[in-house]
């Protein structure tokens, strides 16, 4: 029997702002400058999800020799309630939360609590607890601390949570993959004023397999009872890892308003080790490549590399650790997340032309331009390790983006240029509600 989602869930997610996010460390000099996005999670897997409107926080300040301390209390979504996510595995998720803001910038560490449940596995709440603090004195230096126990998702870094909950409502299509996750994170990050930092952090957590599970969408109001595609199983067990990353950022283009030409450079490197206690070890490496161009005042050339994989010796990773690729966010011409594997290679490119504004086009986009569009890429995994450049998959699509109300809305038209053979060749018309990269 179908577990059904009442229909009021869903109405107060599209009251959340559905800004344009972008899958990237901004600086503070560059995201103020452009605001319509900012990560929101301490950890890197995880979606970026858009910043969601709250209430004035309430004062609870404590006052000591005369110098105020203590915490401002803001609240999550409304009185402390956000609706959460909707996916194929957890169904909607709801929480209640606060987040305690020091009253003293950096006196004190800021503080997030939530707790939610999943309505298609009531038995198995989530949570998280999270602590970060900034020291101004050492140049902006950040330590967080994170427990969680959540649903996580290889994915994130293409498709944000935003908009992949309207596919799942609306189209009854989910865009990522996901395992359970419980377990704790440190981490030790350099200056977000400057264009170039560092992370490092230590991650110990026990992976669980999810399978997925059908309930109430839009589309079970035409008769469209169809289970979800399988959701692929990952290692059980305990993964114990250290990682580095590292960015260089000097362009900004999460808003086509707002955007400053220069490069997005992101490296990674991950370490797991059964000597720290995990069940599997590994190398990881991860580049993430974009260069944003500006060819005259309405003409942008915009260009991306992305490539990952087992390193330093390392045959082969956990399915947590896959590349997927296939349906928005990687190559739109193709089925959601067709290609799959532990190595990963996707290039795009990119030309934007700011159209002008007209009468009939102003109700819908505030600043609106044509897209024209590229992607070459491949999946694949350890026993085909030599067609990750050999067999490579292409695909290109048009479209039309731009601001509104409500941020970020593309609306595009994809064809696979490769595998032309295959039962479902396309072409696929497809909505966005963040930028590609």
């Amino acid at each position: 029997m179908l577990r059904r989602s009442n229909p009021w869930l869903f109405l107060l997610l599209i009251a959340h702002p559905l800004i344009a996010q972008e899958g990237q460390a901004v600086p503070d000099s560059l995201a103020r400058a452009d605001s319509l996005a900012r990560p929101d999670s301490l950890t890197p897997a995880d979606s970026l999800a858009p910043p969601v409107s709250r209430p004035a926080p309430a004062r609870a300040a404590l006052v000591e020799a005369g110098a105020p301390s203590g915490y401002d209390v803001s609240p999550h979504g409304y009185r402390g309630l956000d609706v959460g996510h909707l996916n194929r595995v957890d169904g909607w998720a709801p929480s209640v939360g606060l987040t305690l803001l020091p009253v003293r910038p950096n006196a004190l560490p800021t503080l997030d609590i939530t707790a939610g449940v999943r309505t298609n596995r009531l038995d198995e709440p989530w949570g998280r607890l999270a602590a970060s603090q900034i020291f101004a004195g050492l140049d902006r230096f950040q330590l967080a601390a994170e427990i969680y126990r959540d649903t996580r998702t290889p994915d994130g870094w293409k498709v944000g949570a935003r908009e992949n909950d309207l596919w799942v409502f609306l189209t009854r299509t989910d865009l990522r993959n996901y395992y359970d996750a419980a377990g704790v994170r440190l981490a030790a990050s350099s200056s977000d004023l400057r264009p170039w930092g560092l992370t490092l952090a230590l991650q110990s957590e026990h992976n669980e397999s999810v399978d997925q599970d059908p309930f109430f969408t839009l589309t079970t109001l035409f008769g469209d009872d169809e289970d979800f595609r399988p959701n692929p199983s990952v290692l059980d067990g305990r993964v114990t890892s250290a990682s580095l990353d590292a960015r260089f950022v000097t362009a900004s283009s999460q808003s086509p308003a707002l955007r400053v030409a220069g490069w997005n450079l992101g490296a990674g490197l991950e370490r797991a080790w059964q000597g720290l206690g995990g069940d599997v070890s590994f190398w990881r490496g991860t580049l993430h490549v974009r260069r944003y161009t500006r060819l005259a005042e309405r003409h942008w050339l915009n260009a991306r590399v992305y490539v990952t994989g087992p390193v330093l010796g390392t045959d082969d990773l956990p399915p947590q650790r896959f590349t997927y690729l296939g349906g928005p966010g990687s190559l739109p011409g193709f089925d959601t997340l067709e290609l799959a594997g532990d190595r990963g290679v996707l290039g795009t490119v990119e030309y934007t032309f700011q159209l002008p504004s007209t009468s009939w086009s102003t109700p819908v986009f505030l600043l609106w331009q044509l897209e024209v569009f590229s992607n070459v890429g491949n999946a694949v995994d350890e026993g085909d390790r030599t067609r990750l450049y050999s067999d490579l998959h292409w695909d290109a699509g048009v479209g039309v983006s731009g601001v509104t109300v409500l941020g970020y809305l593309g609306l595009f038209l994809a064809q696979r240029l490769s595998d032309l053979d295959a039962p479902s060749s396309g072409p696929r018309v497809l909505f966005r509600l963040q930028r590609a990269f």
